[in-house]
């Protein structure tokens, strides 16, 4: 009942939303089903606003050099040998500075597993640049705490450059990171963990993108890889709907998990 609810609300919301050139929040819907099934609702608030005329809508954020503040609500199951349900919030936010376009970022994950009962709390920071006024570039450090286990901490570096033509654009992001277990007593010996992803995401017109992605994760010669394709379509300047279809599989195993996705987002 609950799903159904919130599915019904965001899209009662995003239906509401009066087209607009400018706006200074933003909230979500999303139901995921398949191997993961999930419920997640999101809001963000712009500081200053966002001008969305700059280019495609779905990176108007982006190349407006925008500040906001993000919170995140995720009820999600995991089907498998176990079912394992997961509750996750978490809030984020990033400032980037007038004129010289530094960029400087903050968050905090809490997320909880049953069977178990685990907890664990995740901070990151990160700190960077506009390069161009297209182009960022970003390192992050991230330290995770889970109960009866040792802290974990890791390292990132991103880059994100978009080719805009004003009514149509190509968006490109590529990461590299790296889970650091040598420096811990209770994981000293242990390989560190690599990963590295690279997606991209293509407009043809300003309400429209269709993208791929791809991701790699490395530990002691096992590798995890996953794969997604999405669609966004926005109806007005203020209402997107989104679909997007993942897969994961550890190499060379039967282990993999396919899901499916819809989201709604309004702007006003």
């Amino acid at each position: 009942m609950f799903k159904k609810t919130a599915i019904v609300a965001g899209l009662g919301l995003a239906l509401s939303a009066a087209a607009q050139a400018d706006y200074n929040f933003e909230a979500g819907a999303a139901i995921s089903g398949g191997d993961v099934d999930s419920i997640g609702v999101s809001g963000r608030y712009f500081i200053g606003g966002v001008d969305d005329s700059k280019g495609p809508y779905g990176q108007a954020a982006f190349l407006d050099h925008a500040s906001s503040v993000g919170v995140n609500y995720t009820d999600g199951e995991l089907e498998g040998a176990a079912d394992v349900e997961t509750e996750a919030y978490s809030i984020d936010g990033r400032y980037v500075t007038e004129g010289s376009g530094w960029i400087f970022d903050a968050g905090y994950d809490y997320t909880e597993f049953d069977p178990g009962n685990a907890e664990i709390d995740t901070f990151n920071l990160g700190f960077g640049k506009y390069l161009t006024d297209t182009t960022t570039l970003t390192l992050g450090y991230e330290s995770s705490d889970a109960e009866n286990a040792p802290e974990i901490e890791s390292y990132r570096i991103d880059l994100d450059h978009m080719f805009n033509w004003e009514d149509s654009g190509l968006k490109l992001h590529a990461s590299y990171g790296f889970i650091d277990l040598d420096d811990d007593e209770e994981l000293s010996g242990n390989d560190d963990i690599d990963a590295w992803e690279i997606d991209a995401i293509w407009y043809p017109c300003k309400n429209f993108g269709i993208g791929a992605a791809y991701s790699n994760t490395e530990y002691q010669g096992e590798e995890l890889e996953e794969y997604g394709v999405l669609g966004e379509y926005f109806i007005t300047q203020s209402v997107a709907v989104t679909v997007a279809y993942l897969e994961g599989e550890i190499e060379d195993t039967n282990v993999e998990t396919d899901s499916f996705v819809v989201g709604v987002t309004a702007r006003f």
